[in-house]
């Protein structure tokens, strides 16, 4: 699973621009200039970024199907079922629908995360409809061959193990696992080892039934493309599907802690590692981005307070780190840390100290511009790629 830690919002003070694309009838969402959103009759949601003179292209399906919405005898089958979505399908073989990305010099990869699953390829710009292809005949048609699923469990036992090594993976587990009572979050993505062992092909057929629907699909394309070209092709390719009977779980509200908890995770490693996390907000929430630069300011970077006080000036850890993690529903604020065991008492104590001093204290106006640009600048950067775009 890949985590996008901060996020930067741009509100973009634009009448709506409505228009109905020349080649089909789908009514298109001018957002932005060049940005249209559309949604299929079906319910499928098409949002396309016109980006000339980029020569690529990405194309990118997500699902609304993340581990949080697994049944507890489905854990982990969100990501296996992503690990075996290019092994092949009817009219393409094991191996034929990477290498047909591959071969137009392009490249093909998927990740899971609690809330999405999301198949992505980027490659030339005229072949998108190529990978656009692909992509929905993967996610429609897969095969799952019991013996290519027999394999692939294997593959995902084997990381999962390797998690279990990573200290940092560990904690963070246990650290979610204790943060959440109710809410899904605490389970891992990756799932459990007896249930991953037990999956069947008619295990993920049924999951699948369930979950990807076009209510759930989400196309996403941006580049050296024309909207009305990617909504046409979508709706040719997708447009058929049937709305689901199936309605979205209802996730369980996690109640409001009233204590904190204190919990200590023994192993044999070499250096010892401290997380430290606080209740915060979702994704949608006002605070989501205020969260994000005060994240910057206490522990992104050698100049943020917790590194130059934790480790320059004190001594009491090896590397120190800040993020908030602000899903669909409310999140953690969490911070890191490599130390000795030694200084474990004293670190915390220094770390919630530099945690209060933002209540109590202003931030200088330098320092707060400061993590205002370095935020802007990550956002903007991540715009120089098509992916960082889409």
């Amino acid at each position: 699973m890949r985590r996008i830690p901060a996020r930067f919002f741009f509100l973009f003070l634009l009448p709506l621009l409505v228009s109905i694309m020349q080649s089909t009838q789908v009514r298109a969402v001018e957002l932005a200039p060049n940005l249209y959103k559309s949604t299929l009759d079906n319910g499928l949601t098409v949002l396309v970024k016109e980006a000339p003179d980029t020569n690529v292209a990405t194309v990118q399906l997500w699902v609304r199907a993340g581990s949080i919405y697994e049944e507890p005898q489905e854990a982990g089958i969100t990501h296996v079922i992503e690990h075996m979505i290019f092994k092949g399908t009817p009219s393409r073989g094991p191996g034929q629908l990477a290498g047909a990305i591959e071969s137009a010099g392009g490249r093909v990869n998927a990740y899971t995360s609690y809330e999405y699953t999301v198949y992505h390829a980027t490659l030339p710009a005229g072949e998108w409809a190529m990978a656009l292809d692909v992509l929905t005949d993967a996610v429609l048609h897969s095969s799952f061959d019991p013996q290519e699923l027999e394999r692939e469990k294997k593959v995902v036992l084997e990381e999962l193990g390797m998690r279990n090594d990573r200290p940092n993976v560990k904690l963070f587990e246990q650290l979610m696992a204790r943060a959440y009572a109710q809410h899904p979050y605490r389970l891992p993505v990756i799932g459990r080892a007896e249930t991953i062992s037990a999956f069947s092909r008619e295990d993920i057929l049924s999951y699948m039934d369930k979950h990807y629907h076009p209510e759930n699909f989400t196309v996403v394309v941006v580049g050296e493309v024309a909207a009305a070209e990617v909504v046409a092709e979508v709706d040719k390719a997708m447009g058929g599907l049937a709305r689901s009977q199936h309605l979205r779980p209802e996730l369980p509200r996690e109640p409001t802690r009233q204590n904190p908890e204190l919990f200590t995770v023994e192993g044999d490693i070499f250096q010892p590692h401290m997380m430290l996390a606080l209740p915060i907000s979702s994704f949608d929430n006002p605070d989501a981005p205020v969260l994000d630069i005060i994240a910057h300011i206490l522990g992104q970077g050698e100049s943020s307070r917790l590194y130059r006080s934790l480790r320059d000036r004190r001594g009491l850890v090896f590397n120190v780190h800040a993020s908030a993690f602000t899903p669909q529903d409310p999140g953690l604020f969490e911070i890191s840390a490599v130390l000795d065991a030694a200084n474990m008492v004293p670190a915390l104590e220094a770390a919630l100290e530099e945690i209060f001093t933002l209540k109590y204290h202003p931030v200088d106006e330098q320092e707060l511009v400061r993590a205002k640009r370095n935020l802007e600048s990550d956002f903007v950067f991540s715009l120089e790629q098509v992916e960082g775009m889409a």
